[in-house]
């Protein structure tokens, strides 16, 4: 093991394979979710033969792409970044769900519209309200880092 040359004195290096733990997984309700879900078949992990019991970016992917189309994406989307978060995220990448996000999001812990950063004012009209980003125009590439932070920092269990 390469480590041990590295480690100062009096600091022992544990054996990588017996002291890792088990990753965590979805949970019981996200499975059973699922399981009835018209996402399952088209879930990525599911469609690449994958165990769909474990957390997946692509299958994050797909539920953001989703959420502007059915609320049931969402629900399956707390899974990965938790319930009082999920809206917070969605609003962060511009995904408008066409819920009420004010009262989902626990009482009005979220302000503001779903739209995207800086605006996206009608040169014609200034008064108007942004339009809401669909998901055919999200950026993967930041969702891609923002599961990569999430992962490497440890915040998911």
């Amino acid at each position: 093991m390469e480590a041990t040359k590295y480690v100062k004195d009096g600091v022992q290096v544990r054996d990588l394979y017996s002291s890792a733990v088990q990753p965590a997984g979805h949970g019981p309700e996200y499975m059973g979710l699922l399981n009835i879900s018209p996402f399952k078949d088209e879930m990525p992990s599911i469609k690449s033969g994958k165990d769909p019991l474990e957390y997946h970016a692509s299958d994050m992917r797909y539920l953001l792409g989703k959420t502007a189309e059915d609320e049931e994406a969402i629900e399956l989307l707390e899974d990965f970044v938790g319930e009082d978060k999920v809206f917070d995220l969605l609003s962060i990448f511009g995904i408008g769900t066409g819920m009420n996000e004010m009262s989902a999001a626990g009482g009005g812990a979220v302000a503001g519209f779903a739209g995207p950063v800086g605006g996206n004012k009608d040169e014609e009209d200034e008064d108007k309200e942004p339009s809401i980003i669909r998901h055919e125009n999200i950026d993967l590439r930041t969702i891609d880092e923002v599961m990569r932070l999430i992962m490497e920092k440890g915040i998911m269990q």
